[in-house]
């Protein structure tokens, strides 16, 4: 019987990963050789290879070493050819995080059943394949000639395929680049992970109602009293027995005797007896006696103290009847309100001077850069002014958050540690824009590590600012946004609204989505979710002319934010999506 067994490639000098072993990088909570040896799981013996054994941990392999330094795959195929018992070698490598072992064992069965080395069929691909010891003999002489190329190895090759994977199986990850696009998690994962980590805010406070608008109540607020406390007219007109007016019409008035007169907030003296009537203004208590009120358009005032009804009323007609607004012991607001003018109102007719209200959350504004100087400074050559720092301040205060600080910090990291560790003694929550992609001063990575910050992710998978990282500095959130204005706001909706959710106990940070048709086309292709400034007017969206992420002229005009997702065209005139709105219940 042939003996194969498998083999891992673990990827040289890793050059292109920044110096990561690509072996140790991590995907879905699994390192890459983790994933991929668990796709040998049928094979006796699986050899990893290696370009120097002291730089691994023992992984329960057998490591070999590389016997031509420098060589690449070739090499280090030879160097386990050379060394391995078996006849046979299946051979891929680390970073084919995506190969399934259903792939492996179709490369395994054909070479069991013919002996010859084995690829896939289709568009030519040297790994993952079955590589024989009969081919060592002419793997040395392309090595002593430094010829590295497996294709022109194959060329001369007698071997089999098998029908193979879709492209994305055999996908490798060869740069940091496609790792962190990879390593980056859908916005609704994001946002569940801040929100999960945030604490609520248990510190509450009273304020006066004419404090409350825009706070959040802390507990349940319920009515004092009956609204109204007594039973009111809703017009002008006269309190009357019903039973007097059976009949009265223009034709044939009945007459009553008018006993009084009652403005809002005197009472009557007296009960309204058979006959009587009494003179009542809209908002008057409606004397005992009385069971409707007729409007004074249906009367005739007589000069001798009498009023003539002319229509008949039936019982309780133009009655408001004590609790009928709301009666005394009802909850009225909830906790978890956000004050706004009807719940002050509300709160006021209760009979409410002050309110129970969370404390407010406490954030503060980083925005990094060397290039950025102060609205009102005369710009330097190459410098810009620091939009990022005004807009996310501004646009947290009408989310309700007290904004302790908006600094700037130029790209040092640390006086941009030093700034957050101060920060988090004061506020609840820590943002910065600037400094998350990869660029040589991006350096928001380093300062979550010197800091110890637990990272929570990297990347988020919406475009633009989709290298926006997060994590927690104990008990405080730090949101690393993009430099990238309009990607900094898209990422302030996505994922700060939803921490401010779960600190404050309020639905109000909840999103509003609202449906529409295009009455344009946006033809940019969104190979991944892309946020695009919108206008929703009436059921129909727009895009402004202009909407490239760095430009904010423009989010001037819109008043919410459409998704397009992942779709190579983009979007056309007359289809149907939905928007997220920006200034819900603001």
């Amino acid at each position: 019987m042939r003996e194969i067994a498998g083999c891992i490639l673990a990827g040289g000098k890793n050059l292109r990963m920044g110096g990561e072993k690509k072996v140790y990088l991590k995907y879905q909570g699994e390192t890459f050789l983790d994933r991929i040896r668990g796709n040998f799981r049928n094979f006796p013996r699986i050899y990893l290879s290696v370009e120097d054994r002291g730089r691994y941990q023992e992984e329960g392999m057998i490591l070999v070493e590389d016997e031509v330094p420098g060589a690449g795959p070739m090499g280090g195929i030879a160097s386990v050819l050379r060394r391995c018992r078996e006849d046979a070698v299946l051979v891929a490598p680390c970073d084919m995080i995506f190969l399934s072992e259903a792939s492996i064992e179709k490369l395994k069965s054909a070479y069991e059943e013919t002996g010859k080395p084995v690829l896939f069929e289709g568009e030519f691909l040297p790994l993952p394949g079955v590589y024989t010891k009969s081919m060592l003999p002419r793997m040395e002489r392309h090595l002593e000639s430094g010829d590295y190329r497996l294709k022109s190895l194959w060329e001369k090759e007698d071997y089999v395929t098998v029908k193979g994977p879709g492209k994305e199986e055999l996908r490798n990850i060869n740069r940091i680049e496609e790792y962190r696009k990879l390593a980056w998690i859908p916005a609704k994962e994001a946002a569940e992970l801040l929100k999960n980590a945030a604490e609520e805010i248990s510190e509450t406070e009273m304020v006066s109602l004419k404090e409350a608008t825009g706070r959040i109540l802390s507990e349940d607020l319920a009515a004092k009293e009956d609204q109204p406390p007594f039973p009111r007219s809703p017009l002008d007109g006269y309190a009357i027995r019903s039973c007097d007016s059976r009949g009265a019409s223009w034709k044939r008035p009945v007459r009553l005797s008018v006993t009084e007169k009652i403005y809002a907030g005197q009472m009557a003296k007296h009960r309204v007896g058979e006959g009587e009537a009494v003179r009542l203004m809209t908002g008057a208590p409606i004397p005992e006696g009385a069971d409707t009120v007729i409007r004074q358009e249906h009367t005739k005032p007589l000069a001798d103290g009498m009023v003539e009804i002319c229509e008949e009323l039936k019982p309780w007609q133009n009655y408001c009847p004590k609790g009928e607004d709301f009666c005394k012991g009802t909850v009225l607001l909830r906790g978890g309100k956000r004050m706004d003018f009807a719940a002050v109102g509300m709160a006021a007719a209760a009979g409410y001077e002050e309110v129970p209200v969370k404390r407010r959350v406490r954030a503060a504004v980083l925005a990094t850069g060397d290039e950025l100087q102060e609205p009102g400074e005369p710009l330097k050559p190459g410098g810009i002014y620091n939009s990022n720092g005004y807009l996310l301040g501004a646009r947290l205060s009408e989310l309700g958050v007290e904004v302790e600080r908006s600094v700037r910090r130029a790209d040092d990291t640390e006086a941009i540690a030093g700034w957050i560790r101060e920060m988090r003694e004061k506020v609840d929550l820590i943002l910065t824009t600037g400094g998350v992609s990869v660029g040589e001063k991006d350096l928001m990575p380093e300062v979550f590590e010197a800091l110890g910050i637990r990272k929570l992710f990297h990347g988020v998978q919406v475009k633009p600012g989709a290298p926006t990282m997060a994590g927690m500095y104990g008990n405080v959130p730090v949101i690393a946004l993009s430099g990238n204005p309009f990607g900094a706001m898209v990422h302030l909706e996505l994922l700060v609204r939803p921490v401010l959710e779960k600190m404050t106990g309020s639905s109000f940070y909840a999103p509003e989505y609202r449906k529409g048709v295009l009455v344009s086309d946006f033809v940019r292709p969104c190979e991944s979710p892309r946020i695009v400034r919108a206008r929703w007017e009436d059921g129909r969206i727009s895009f402004p002319e202009q909407h490239a992420s760095g430009v904010l002229a423009s989010l001037g005009e819109c008043n919410c934010l459409a998704e397009i997702k992942g779709r190579k065209e983009g979007v056309r005139k007359g289809e149907t999506i939905w928007v997220r709105m920006l200034a819900n219940n603001l």
